[in-house]
Formats: C-alpha cells, sequence, structure tokens
C-alpha cells in the first residue's frame, strides 16, 4: 500500500484543460484506464521521493564522486596547469559538498514532519472510528470526549491541503504537477508548468535562434512564435505544433534553423524520389518483405513526439518520373498529418504528431530570390509573388492549403556572411578549450575569410569549405606536429601577399591559480 493521498479535487479540477489533455499525449492506451494510472504512478513517484534520496541529491553525489576521481589523477601531477586545475577542482568539489549536506539536511526535516502528519492522520482515524462506536452505543460522555479531544483540535493543527507542500522538496499528496510530470517523463512532451529559467528562454527564444542562423530575421521570429505557443498550451488539439515550408536559395540556413530548435529527425527527400519508397515511412504493408520493420517516419516521432520533422529538399519527392508523371504519395501522405495531427502506420498503430513542428525546405525559386537586387535587406513583394507562383504551380493546392506557414528566405548579405565567420570560429574555439590553447584571430583575418568565402549563389557552404581548409587543416597539422602545444595561444593572421593565412603561436604566461565556482 502506497500510503499516499490523492488531492481531494474532482476529477475536472485533476485533470483540467490543458492538463486533462495530457493524458491524449498517451495515444497507445485508451481512458479511464490511462487516466488512473497516471495517477497511481505519480503516487508511486511520490512514495520512492519520500523513502529514498532526493533526485538532485543523487545528482550532486555523483557529480561529487567524478570530482574525486579526476582530484585523485591530478595528486601526483605536479606541472603549474594541472596544479591550477587541482585548486579549481577542490573549491567545486567544497562547494558541492555543502550544497549536498543542506539539501540533505531539509530533506530529513521535511521528511520527519511529513511522518508526523501521517502519524497525526492514523491517530485520527481511529479517533473517528472509536467515535462512531460511542454514537452508536448512545455513549455520548466518551463520544463528547473524542469529538473535541482528540478529532477537532488535532483536525485544527493539520495543515490544509497544499500547504504543508508549498515550496517544499517532499509532499505526500498527489498534485496537477506530479501527474504533469508523470507524462513528461513518459512521452518526452514537456507539460509541466513553465519554470522562471525556462520562460524566460521561451522569451528571449528569437535572440538564442540568432546565434546560429544570421541574416533571416523573418523566418526567425516565425519559428520563435510557434514554439511559444506551443508551450504555452495554445496551439490547436488536433494539428500539429506548427508547419512550414522555407523556400529559398541553397546555404542560406533553412536547415540550421531546424538544428537550432531541438530535437531534429531529418529526412533528405532525395532517397523518396521513386514512388514505392513511401512505404520506407510508415512500413511496408503485409505480405511485402519488410512488414515487421517499423516505418522512418512514424516510429521515429513515436519514440521522440516532440521533435523537429525536416523534410529536406522536398521537390524532390513530386519530381517527374521517367515515365512522364509526378508521384505525389509523399505529400498525399503529408496531408492527414497536417490535418489531422495522426498517421497510421502498416501495422495499424496510430502515431500521434500534434506536438511535432514539420518543416518542408525546398530550393523553388532560388534564381529569382538570388537576382532580387533589394535581396540583401529585404524581399521585394514581386519576387516572394513569383516564388509563391512556382510553388504553387509545382504543389496541389490542397497540400499547400494545410500549411501554417511559407518562410521566403533571402540570399546572404556580406554582413551576415561576417557574422557567421565570427559563429564558426567560436565554435573552433569551444574545441580548443579542452586543451587550453587560445585562438588569436585579427579582423583583418575575419575580414579576410568573409571575402574569400563570399558566394551569393551558394551562401555559407563555401564559407565552411573555405574555414576548413585554410584553417582547420593548417591547425590541425602543426598541433600534430607539437608546433602549436597545450596552454599555447594559436596566432592568426593574413600572410603579408593577402592570398594566406599564416599561423604562429605564443606561449601563455602561467597565472597563480584561481578559484572558479562551477
Amino acid at each position: 500500500m502506497k500510503c499516499i493521498t490523492v488531492s481531494e479535487l474532482p476529477i475536472t479540477r485533476l485533470f483540467p484543460r490543458p492538463h486533462y489533455r495530457t493524458a491524449t499525449y498517451i495515444t497507445d492506451r485508451f481512458l479511464p484506464d490511462k487516466a488512473i494510472d497516471l495517477v497511481d504512478e505519480a503516487a508511486s513517484a511520490l512514495r520512492l521521493q519520500q523513502e529514498s534520496r532526493l533526485d538532485e541529491i543523487q545528482e550532486l553525489d555523483r557529480a561529487i564522486l567524478t570530482l574525486r576521481i579526476e582530484l585523485e589523477s591530478l595528486r601526483k601531477e605536479e606541472d603549474v596547469a594541472s596544479k591550477e586545475r587541482r585548486n579549481k577542482l577542490e573549491a567545486i568539489l567544497k562547494e558541492k559538498k555543502a550544497m549536498v549536506e543542506g539539501l540533505t539536511k531539509v530533506w530529513e526535516e521535511e521528511k520527519a514532519g511529513l511522518q508526523a502528519i501521517k502519524n497525526t492522520k492514523g491517530e485520527l482515524e481511529h479517533a473517528r472510528v472509536e467515535l462512531e462506536i460511542c454514537r452508536r452505543e448512545a455513549n455520548f460522555e466518551k463520544a463528547s470526549m473524542l469529538q473535541y479531544a482528540r478529532v477537532l483540535e488535532p483536525e485544527a493543527k493539520l495543515p490544509k491541503d497544499g500547504e504543508a507542500s508549498e515550496g517544499s522538496l517532499i509532499h505526500d499528496s498527489v498534485g496537477l504537477d506530479d501527474i504533469s510530470h508523470v507524462v513528461s517523463k513518459a512521452t518526452g512532451i514537456p507539460t509541466t508548468n513553465l519554470m522562471s529559467g525556462e520562460a524566460e528562454k521561451l522569451v528571449h527564444l528569437q535572440d538564442a535562434l540568432r546565434q546560429s542562423v544570421r541574416g533571416q530575421d523573418d523566418a526567425l521570429k516565425a519559428v520563435a512564435d510557434a514554439v511559444r505557443l506551443q508551450r504555452a498550451g495554445l496551439a490547436m488539439d488536433h494539428r500539429p505544433t506548427a508547419s512550414f515550408m522555407f523556400l529559398g536559395p541553397t546555404g542560406v540556413g533553412k536547415t540550421e534553423l531546424c538544428k537550432a530548435l531541438t530535437v531534429v529527425i531529418r529526412f533528405d527527400m532525395s532517397e523518396f524520389q521513386e514512388k514505392h519508397t513511401v512505404s520506407r515511412l510508415i512500413g511496408s504493408p503485409a505480405g511485402y518483405i519488410g512488414y515487421e520493420d517499423a516505418g522512418q517516419l512514424t516510429e521515429a516521432v513515436r519514440r521522440k513526439p516532440h521533435a523537429v520533422l525536416l523534410f529536406d529538399e522536398f521537390e524532390k519527392a513530386c519530381l517527374i518520373s521517367p515515365m512522364g508523371e509526378a508521384h505525389k504519395d509523399i505529400s498525399s501522405l503529408l496531408l492527414q498529418v497536417l490535418d489531422e495531427g495522426f498517421l497510421t502506420d502498416a501495422q495499424g498503430r496510430k502515431v500521434d504528431f500534434r506536438s511535432t513542428i514539420i518543416v518542408l525546405t525546398s530550393n523553388l525559386g532560388q534564381d529569382i530570390l538570388i537576382n532580387d537586387p533589394s535581396s540583401d535587406i529585404a524581399l521585394s513583394r514581386a519576387a516572394k509573388q513569383q516564388v509563391m507562383d512556382i510553388a504553387q504551380h509545382f504543389y496541389p493546392p490542397e497540400f499547400l492549403n494545410r500549411i501554417d506557414e511559407f518562410i521566403i528566405f533571402r540570399r546572404l548579405s556580406k554582413g551576415a556572411i561576417r557574422d557567421i565567420v565570427d559563429i564558426r570560429l567560436k565554435e573552433l574555439q569551444e574545441k580548443l578549450d579542452d586543451r587550453r590553447i587560445k585562438l588569436d584571430i585579427d579582423v583583418k583575418a575575419k575580414d579576410w575569410l568573409s571575402e574569400k568565402g563570399y558566394d551569393v549563389r551558394y551562401g555559407a557552404r563555401p564559407l565552411n569549405r573555405l574555414i576548413g581548409k585554410k584553417s582547420l587543416n593548417p591547425l590541425a597539422e602543426r598541433l600534430i606536429r607539437g608546433e602549436i602545444r597545450n596552454s599555447e595561444v594559436a596566432r592568426i593572421r593574413v600572410a603579408p601577399a593577402g592570398t594566406e593565412l599564416k599561423f604562429s603561436q605564443i606561449t601563455i604566461p602561467l597565472l597563480p591559480p584561481i578559484s572558479i565556482k562551477n
């Protein structure tokens, strides 16, 4: 017996919209069975929380163990860098130990308080039984004593429902947050109430996306609005969170924007040009080879229902075949997903797509966008209309009508390419941090990379290749040869001739160890 109470609320309070809707996230079971199981699992989790150490404490214990192992490995090292690292780890270890002690003390005090409340409730229940017996036997004197001394007074001292658990680490009553947490853990869909840190991230989501994608502010705003809509619980129940079609030239950030969001399930649509390949998405029909294998699309969403579905270069799945006909099975398959939010695989399982964001990318109309003279600043209305006319001619109208928003990416300007140089060099510095190597590249070298890597037709991809060829490869060669060692500065400058980059190294002067908090 779990000895856990459920909040004394009517079912419409315990599962209100949108919280009652969380039961619908578990699509392979039925009501009321799955709703009752949610309460049961929440009660079990609450019971384990009371009896075992908190997850936060266990996580700190594991971190402390890892720090101790690393400290022991550094005991025999005598170089200055190892001593500095050892001092830093000792400071972090001391801080984490203090956190564990504080949390453990609070947890034990709250656990003792809950046990006292349970004991009082047990005594009250026993007194109520005695009171009922006395009333039946007409023993009013004893009933009066029980009524006021052993029932009313202890009841007044007990905390009201929710008071004891407010702001506490543990509690003894299953509430809305506990049920939402179980749903989140089972499905991967965040249904719990927004914490202050998460709310802050959602408010500034557009700025966070801008750290990965530059020069496409309209696209960033549209995607950020869709994510905030879903997380606030205001998205439509019967459709995916959002569906977009990204139109624009190659290399301008269409795929990169999806990767910056969250877990991305990517499908390269060049692999689905043949008509029979659609079966790979939902599974082969009965009697065909591979019938027992799950579909690539349905199984991926079933395992990760809160993902971004990226159908890259979608127009390739609708190309004209050698027989002279354009197969539209892929777009027909997605009609049900975009309209109803569900898709049934070949084995008859109904997969829920309502928590996904669906993105279709296409290079249709890229020549128009590349040749648009105003594309560096803002797309002209005429260019947008021409691109949309091409899309409407290429895709069936019933399919386009179900897309939430069409986002046209403009070509990258020289300023955007310069910003991307900073992003790529920052990523390189993060890789060098483990070696304690600092990358020193001046503005002239960055401008040189930006100028040589700019290509109006191919976007940022030539820049990535240039950075790999002119920066990463020479740097890797010098690291392997030992010309640039750990704890040194790798300096990159433009060669006097202006045709190459030159590399040099500087030893970093060692400073006294500084204690840094984690």
